[in-house]
């Protein structure tokens, strides 16, 4: 076989390898880093973002330069050489299993579930499909999964994906990185809305908005999750609140969506009531503000029903606007498709 067409073979066992995109860009076979320079970050992330599917020369290349050099395909070339090296060196003979080429394509021949990153979008995958198919405790817990994915130890502050990469193209796989965990964490909670959990989520709820003031999903579930805990004073003033940025923000008005969910809250609409089985009792269980201090009124026997969250969730309110930093921060978001559909 030549160097030059490495064939179709099928996905290596690499239960050695683990490949970290959430995070900065770090590959390890068993255990052992290897060195990676910074375009050689850029390739690897590029690779295994597609792991286990062949990757034209270039795309490669756009992903690595945003102005590709004249002589790109053979400065590819030797970045696919040199990242077979790294590997070498951790493991001798590694390299070219797991970084095969068929004429101009690529592959990281290695399972997708050695990549943090793919395991995250599986996850959400999942979970997405329990939804719609309202298995609310699976999707639960594949969206706990995703989330878990996440580089870093704060729920609201994970580590910034493909760290320190420069580059148009290292920002959009930055973005659409975190646009799927983001997708996880509210997921998560408006299926926690579904089952009955507004109570436990309230005081996380109150951190999140606090770290996506502009983002009306965050905002939609927090006032979902109030109204159910018998707080409607609560609910219109995160509305308000909400209105004030976007108006302050941006001279924008809330979403249809939004002002008829307000709207629906100040007739207090029945059919945003949840089933009898799952009605609140009449203490609202306290929630975080702004600032992460107590929000409404404490009731001291309902220790029981919020001594623990119904998932671990840790949330700090230090610093959260850094969050913003990694998302653009310039307008409201749009992060996939809200599930609260039950009560619209």
């Amino acid at each position: 076989m030549t160097s030059s067409d490495e064939g179709d073979h099928a996905v290596v066992s690499s239960h050695r390898i683990e490949v970290t995109l959430l995070g900065p860009v770090t590959v390890t076979v068993g255990h052992r880093p290897v060195g990676l320079g910074r375009q050689q970050q850029l390739l690897a992330a590029s690779l295994f973002l597609e792991a286990g599917k062949w990757v034209p020369s270039d795309r490669l290349i756009a992903r690595i330069w945003d102005e590709a050099p004249e002589n790109a395909r053979e400065r590819i070339y030797d970045l696919i050489r040199n990242l077979r090296d790294a590997l070498d060196a951790a493991n001798p003979g590694i390299g070219r299993t797991v970084v095969r080429q068929r004429g101009g394509m690529y592959m990281a021949a290695v399972s997708p579930d050695r990549v943090d990153a793919l395991r995250l979008r599986a996850r959400l995958r999942d979970a997405q499909e329990a939804n719609r198919q309202e298995d609310l405790r699976r999707a639960a817990e594949q969206y706990e999964e995703a989330v878990a994915q996440r580089s870093g130890t704060d729920l609201l502050q994970p580590d910034e994906p493909l760290a320190g990469l420069p580059g148009r193209r290292a920002e959009d796989m930055r973005r659409s990185l975190l646009t799927a965990y983001q997708a996880a964490l509210f997921g998560r909670l408006e299926v926690g809305l579904r089952l009955g959990e507004h109570k436990l989520l309230l005081p996380t709820l109150g951190e999140v908005v606090a770290a996506y003031p502009h983002e009306e999903r965050a905002a939609e579930i927090f006032m979902i999750a109030l109204y159910h805990s018998r707080q409607q004073a609560d609910a219109l003033a995160e509305y308000r609140r909400l209105r004030e940025e976007l108006i302050k923000e941006f001279g924008a008005e809330p979403s249809n969506r939004l002002q008829q969910l307000h709207q629906r809250i100040l007739n207090q609409d029945p059919g945003l009531d949840l089933p009898d089985t799952e009605q609140p009792s009449d203490t609202a269980t306290p929630h975080a503000d702004r600032a992460g201090t107590s929000g409404a009124d404490t009731d001291p026997g309902a220790g029981s029903e919020t001594a623990a969250p119904p998932w671990p969730l840790q949330p700090t309110s230090r610093n959260v606007t850094k969050v913003r930093k990694v998302v653009g921060g310039s307008g409201p978001m749009a992060i996939g498709s809200g599930a609260c559909t039950n009560w619209f």
